[in-house]
């Protein structure tokens, strides 16, 4: 089962880093801007047990990165953040405008994700947060396949990735997983869901959030996709939804 980790550093004003991400989005795999961050990000790249990582700019916080990586498991990144090239060099980087945050979790699923973000790029990452007191029947019924995100279809056969149909705006089923470590959220403990939602586009995201779902007994209400799926997040103790979107590309050491 895949671990992921997804890290949130904030840069200085200035700093080149987000244009120059943004001018490779077309390319599958970029090397690092320039020298600093090429030895910034050496440390966790050619970490034992580290199979890829992607960065790109969070949109609703211009001067916040997320690097995204996956690991082989979870002893391998424990290694890496008890290493000294994480204590000397990556974090201290990464802290330059404040602490970064840091959110682990399991993929359940035998699909690694690193073989799907390449391809779509663009996708939204919702955090859903919970009492961290949720119970585990809880946690299952919105964990089951009956417990559908914002759509339910990928964008293909049953894969997700063949027989495009155009009139699609999203790729392949949302990726659902509960982070690890509980959040603290204005003073409390919170247990964070995160929902990764595979987009053609934005405007082909909004053009999906114009579209209405049956609601009701009988189904003959509707709401729009969005009130619906936040509505039904609520009727199961969630307090919080932070919606993010964020293009990535491949982050290539090269031959460094």
């Amino acid at each position: 089962m895949p671990f992921l980790t997804y890290t949130k550093f904030r840069i200085p004003g200035g700093d080149s880093l987000v244009a120059e991400i943004n001018e490779n989005l077309e390319i599958k795999y970029a090397e690092p801007p320039n020298n600093k961050w090429l030895y910034v990000l050496k440390p966790l790249l050619s970490a034992p047990g580290h199979e890829t990582s992607m960065w790109g700019q969070i949109l609703e916080k211009p001067d916040t990165i997320l690097i995204f990586t996956e690991w082989k498991d979870q002893p391998w990144y424990n290694s890496f953040r008890d290493s000294k090239e994480y204590t000397d060099v990556y974090w201290p980087a990464l802290s330059i405008v404040d602490v970064p945050s840091v959110q682990t979790a399991f993929y359940p699923s035998i699909a690694n994700l690193h073989h799907l973000i390449p391809m779509f790029k663009y996708f939204t990452i919702i955090t859903c947060y919970f009492p961290s007191s949720i119970s585990e029947e809880r946690i299952r019924q919105i964990s089951s396949g009956k417990f559908s995100g914002l759509h339910m279809k990928s964008r293909g056969g049953k894969s997700g990735l063949s027989n495009v149909h155009v009139d699609r705006p999203h790729y392949h089923m949302p990726a659902r997983m509960w982070a690890l470590d509980p959040e603290e959220r204005s003073g409390l403990q919170m247990k964070a869901l995160l929902w990764l939602h595979f987009w053609k586009d934005p405007e082909s995201e909004e053009q999906f959030m114009r579209r209405k779902r049956s609601v009701g007994v009988y189904g003959d209400e509707s709401l729009p996709v969005k009130e619906e799926f936040e509505q039904r997040l609520r009727r199961h103790e969630c307090q919080e939804i932070v919606e993010e979107h964020i293009y990535l590309v491949g982050i290539n050491l090269g031959d460094v």
